[in-house]
């Protein structure tokens, strides 16, 4: 028990034991990621009807906080909703062909890999990599 009570006071404080955390700058950059995805869903609601699960939130959410460079979310959420609107459909059918047409264009292994990446075990790390990677494209 000594041990574990041990191990535990380690954690008590974040700022003990993580050397360069800064909570302003965590709560800035938080802000900054929502109010982002507040204003692409003020533009077409691409984040309520369409990220309103883990499996589309998360990769959307990282991608947001790892690209500080994007500052059009008007323009994001017009291009994430075509996006997945195309992963929604190839989700929907056997044959992906119907939906992308040509499966060797750049665009099209994108919602592939997106959509590939959404069935069965969504919350492994690769299958998240993965997704964020297709959702890199859209920068």
């Amino acid at each position: 028990q000594d041990y574990l009570d041990y191990m535990f006071a380690l954690y008590d404080t974040p700022e003990e034991t993580v050397g360069d955390f800064d909570p302003e700058t965590y709560f800035e950059e938080k802000n900054r990621v929502k109010s982002f995805l507040a204003a692409m869903d003020d533009n077409n609601k691409s984040v309520s009807t369409i990220a309103k699960t883990a499996n589309n939130l998360y990769p959307l959410w990282s991608l947001v906080a790892l690209n500080p460079g994007i500052e059009n979310a008007d323009a994001f959420a017009v291009r994430y909703a075509v996006f997945m609107e195309l992963v929604r459909q190839v989700l929907n059918t056997d044959d992906p062909t119907t939906v992308l047409g040509d499966l060797d264009q750049p665009d099209s292994q994108n919602v592939l890999k997106y959509a590939i990446n959404s069935k069965g075990a969504t919350t492994e790390p690769a299958q998240r990599q993965a997704r964020l990677e297709a959702l890199k494209t859209l920068l």
